[in-house]
């Protein structure tokens, strides 16, 4: 039975009308007399699948072994026709759901078909022998049912990395079954077709269970879990049989991608199973199905513990009568629970690395910090016991204590913007931005003047009225000039340009200074980030903040030969009040 989610329903729907359009070029099958012979393999393949023949892994049964005699005797309508009965007869017996009758259906039509073509059409000009062509069909099958199988154990989560292992030693195991079938059949047909269901069933019975590499339980012999499959099955049985209430549980580890990693993981060589078992009563009976790549499916007669905190699981648990509720029903109502639990469980791990990210950063500020108070702290500390013991310090030397006593102040009113930037200035204001841009830079034309840097200047006319707060605008603009006439050379020149696009509003300052080596330009905007001596390190991680006030953003674009700055604000701003 399949997992009832749309991809797979779409898959098993493509797969359906694939397998039908194939199934109607073998119409005329049907308008032809049929031997007796063959009728009498349609029985016995029909009874073989009904009593359940061994299964022997992801593909096979042992009723496969007829195949290749229908196809070599009779042909390969005979045997696409073959197939499809002996699915439907399996989904009968098995009480599977309609998803896996459409998938099955149409993936053996389309494997039959393929195979038989491309068997006949190796044959046209080889005329392969017996042994030869019997090889090849079942070659060819295993790799096409295989390829057909892979989309819906990817969807289903099923998918295991020794796969295609477990694929290639069912097929060398039931090889010789297949041919002893095949041989037995050329040297008396009838007699065989009636006892090969007794043969089949006898070694599901006697052999079984001492086949633990091909029985289908198993799913990869790595971890030993029984597998999805089985899982079904058993439920189907506990619902037959009217068994009591029973509690299934599916358990996710979200921290790892399959359960071969989570089995690598645990330092017992059981120690998944240990795990699992340490979550119940000692006394409760368990069986453990591997469910998805990293989900696992649990059937007990109690309630699962609370799970310890490592490694972490995700939990959803269901009491459930197998008579009263479908196997759809149950899984859909665990996977929901589960889906619910691995949202909260990731919104919570994302929470916390926020918080980790959070205290990194107080504590790169808290160093930063310290660093930028000490220093200049220092310096007038030392300044000061000199005047405790009597000395006369200079006039210059007065001034630099009042520098550097200026900086700490920067720091903290700088510090105070960034952990509060609505402490000032609340108000936003209908501005025109071309005046306020005119007015700042008359603030910083002297120093421009007397470092002989020409100033240009750019404006869109056209532009909107933007609702913006003033003064944190005017010190992103100053924040942003300083930077560059601090970086420009004598004769060099600033750009200050604004534009617009559908979307934004720009402001853009450009100098022609050295430009910002690459291995720095993600690091411009960190706190207490600079290249210049004496300097604090906030100015763009505020102007940064002042941008991001106004729902925009600040970009940094920078050459060998010159360095770019851009405000981008939305023009929605022009309607919030």
């Amino acid at each position: 039975m399949l997992q009832s989610n749309r991809s797979i329903k779409i898959l098993a729907l493509l797969y359906f009308i694939i397998g039908i359009i194939f199934l109607t070029q073998h119409l005329s099958f049907w308008y032809q007399p049929l031997s007796n012979e063959l009728l009498l393999l349609f029985l016995a393949a029909g009874i073989t699948t009904y009593l359940s023949a061994l299964n022997l892994g992801v593909t096979f049964n042992l009723v496969s072994g007829l195949d290749f005699i229908c196809f070599y005797f009779f042909g390969p309508a005979a045997l696409v026709w073959l197939g499809t009965a002996e699915v439907v007869i399996d989904n009968i017996s098995r009480r599977d759901g309609w998803v896996k009758l459409l998938f099955n259906l149409g993936q053996t039509a389309i494997f039959l078909t393929l195979t038989t073509t491309i068997l006949q059409t190796l044959n046209q000009p080889f005329q392969l022998p017996i042994f030869i062509n019997f090889l090849f069909f079942y070659l060819i099958s295993t790799v096409l049912n295989g390829l057909l199988y892979l989309p819906l154990l990817l969807l289903s989560g099923q998918y295991y990395s020794s796969l295609l292992g477990n694929i290639s030693s069912t097929l060398l195991f039931s090889l010789p079954f297949y041919y002893l079938i095949f041989a037995a059949y050329q040297a008396g047909p009838t007699e065989t077709l009636i006892l090969v269901p007794a043969f089949l069933y006898l070694i599901k019975k006697l052999l079984q269970p001492t086949l633990p590499t091909t029985q289908p339980e198993v799913l990869d012999n790595n971890v030993l879990l029984y597998s999805r499959k089985h899982l079904f099955y058993t439920l189907a049985q506990l619902a037959q049989k009217k068994q009591s209430s029973h509690w299934i549980t599916l358990l996710e580890l979200p921290d790892y991608r399959d359960i071969e990693e989570i089995h690598g993981s645990l330092a017992a060589e059981d120690g998944l199973r240990q795990f699992v078992r340490s979550l119940y009563k000692s006394n409760t009976r368990i069986t453990v199905y591997r469910y998805t790549s990293n989900q696992l499916a649990i059937l007990s007669m109690d309630q699962i513990k609370q799970p310890a905190a490592e490694p972490p699981c995700l939990v959803a648990t269901l009491a459930f009568t197998p008579a009263l509720i479908s196997v759809e029903e149950i899984l859909d109502q665990l996977e929901q629970k589960l889906g619910e639990l691995r949202q909260e469980y990731q919104q919570e791990k994302e929470k916390q690395l926020q918080q980790s990210i959070r205290l990194a950063t107080i504590g790169q500020l808290a160093a930063g910090i310290a660093h930028e108070i000490r220093n200049p702290l220092t310096t007038v500390s030392g300044f000061l016991q000199l005047l405790e013991w009597g000395r006369e310090l200079p006039a210059d030397t007065i001034k630099m204590m009042e520098e550097e006593l200026d900086r700490v102040n920067q720091l903290v009113t700088g510090l105070l913007y960034l952990s509060n930037p609505s402490l000032e200035h609340k108000q936003r204001e209908k501005l025109n931005l071309n005046e306020l841009v005119t007015s700042t830079v008359e603030l910083v034309k002297p120093e421009l003047l007397l470092r002989e840097i020409e100033l240009k200047i750019e404006l869109d006319p056209g532009l909107p009225e933007l609702y913006l707060n003033a003064a944190q605008i005017r010190q992103l603009l100053i924040n942003l000039l300083q930077n560059s006439y601090l970086a420009v050379e004598s004769k060099g020149w600033i750009k200050v340009k604004t534009g617009q696009d559908q979307a934004h509003v720009f402001l853009t300052v450009q100098d022609s200074g050295p430009g910002i080596e690459p291995d720095k330009r993600e690091l411009v905007f960190q706190p207490f980030f600079t290249t210049r001596p004496n300097a604090i390190g906030l100015g763009l991680t505020i102007c940064q903040q002042i941008a991001a006030n106004h729902n925009g953003q600040l970009e940094l674009a920078s050459e060998s030969d010159y360095t770019t700055f851009i405000l981008k604000l939305p023009l929605f701003l022009n309607i919030v009040s």
